[in-house]
């Protein structure tokens, strides 16, 4: 199972609720700078609402646009995080249709908005990866550079005055056996650190 998903390119679905009209544009970014900069591109000034939510990350904002507060920019950000989502922008766009929603409503229309854009998009499975530094003694050499191949790593090497120090990344979930692995492999003399 991936730890979480991004989308392979921008996809738009729209909806009428109630007589308002409910464009939903989601798109793959990897910085708050990029998600910035394509809500500046889909935004629609004749519009009611642009309503928008994006993760990067760790980092994540969202808006409400004028709609009563948590009605629109918080639900579509819950969309986003429940299905596991991440290097995405949400930018849901309404036009008024002259029927109020309620509270519920307006939760329920964007959040389903942003829920259907976003099982429209291609998902592309992401595992997330951490960077490791492993230092360990020049004798432990070739036991240590077999399992990394056994393993499918390749490191950076830089030598220093107490031996090897290895630099490489690997997938999050599989950071406890790897860490068992290198020290049992140099008898408890290697030195393991997350960057």
């Amino acid at each position: 199972m991936p730890d979480f998903f991004t989308i392979k390119s921008s996809v738009t679905v729209e909806k009428e609720i109630k007589k308002s009209r409910f464009i939903a544009n989601v798109a793959p970014v990897s910085s708050p700078e990029e998600s910035f900069d394509f809500f500046n591109k889909i935004r629609d000034s004749s519009a009611t609402h642009n309503c928008w939510a994006y993760k990067t990350g760790h980092q994540y904002r969202f808006s409400d646009d004028g709609e009563p507060a948590g009605t629109a920019g918080k639900p579509i950000f819950t969309t986003i995080e429940r299905l596991a989502y991440n290097n995405v922008i949400v930018v849901v766009t309404r036009f008024f249709g002259g029927i109020k929603l309620g509270t519920g409503g307006l939760i329920r229309a964007y959040g389903g908005v942003a829920a259907e854009a976003l099982r429209a998009a291609t998902a592309i499975p992401i595992e997330e990866k951490i960077e490791i530094c492993f230092l360990f003694p020049f004798s432990k050499l070739g036991n240590v550079r077999g399992v990394m191949n056994k393993l499918g790593f390749v490191p950076k090497e830089e030598h220093e005055p107490d031996g090897i120090k290895y630099f490489f990344s690997a997938p999050k979930k599989e950071l406890d056996n790897i860490r068992n692995t290198l020290i049992d492999i140099t008898h408890g003399a290697g030195k393991f650190s997350l960057l």
